[in-house]
């Protein structure tokens, strides 16, 4: 299967999320959040398989961020300035845009009224949020809503940053978790993608 067969697969996946009625409270906010489910195209068990998938590798720092809404689904936007690249054309300093499913946005009732705010999850898993530290595994976004831009690996799974002991954490949902990387440092993690790098 093409990446660019994949990553339009991802957009028409998203556009046609059925969106469950599974309203939990947003504590940072208090919006209400919408769980939107849907399959990912691709789905990774290992680091080295993103690794070896991903077209942009970098650790980077969400500045910025937007919500565009296209087909009545959210889609986030953010600007990531790099910290430091590990693969791909971009290099430090650099600004690129991220595109992820899901957001706080204000969806369309039936007669076209702007209804409350509300957080759509992808799969119940959270955008970036600005100022986040991450490290991504990126391929090219495909699709109308920027050019340019990229996406996550496995739509979300190639998101990760580090908690608060310095451990790796992926950020994804259950049962989508990479196994190898359970109380791994995330020095070590970015050694590793150091020594790797193309």
């Amino acid at each position: 299967m093409s990446k660019k067969f994949k990553a339009v697969s991802v957009v028409i996946l998203s556009m046609s999320l059925f969106i469950t009625a599974s309203w939990i409270i947003n504590n940072e906010n208090e919006i209400p959040v919408v769980s939107g489910q849907g399959e990912i195209s691709e789905n990774y068990s290992s680091t080295n398989d993103m690794e070896k998938d991903s077209i942009l590798t970098i650790k980077g720092k969400v500045i910025e961020q937007e919500t565009l809404v296209y087909g009545n689904l959210p889609f986030t936007i953010s600007d990531v300035k790099i910290i430091q690249s590990y693969k791909g054309k971009h290099v430090k300093g650099d600004v690129i845009q991220v595109v992820e499913t899901g957001g706080i946005y204000h969806p369309e009732g039936k007669n076209g009224d702007k209804l409350d705010k509300v957080e759509m999850r992808l799969n119940g898993v959270a955008t970036l949020n600005e100022k986040d530290n991450v490290i991504l595994f990126l391929d090219n976004f495909i699709g109308p809503q920027i050019e340019n831009g990229y996406i996550p690996l496995g739509a979300y799974q190639g998101r990760f940053k580090s908690d608060i002991n310095g451990n790796l954490k992926q950020l994804t949902s259950e049962g989508n978790e990479i196994t190898n990387i359970e109380q791994q440092k995330i020095s070590s993690f970015e050694e590793k993608l150091e020594s790797t790098k193309q």
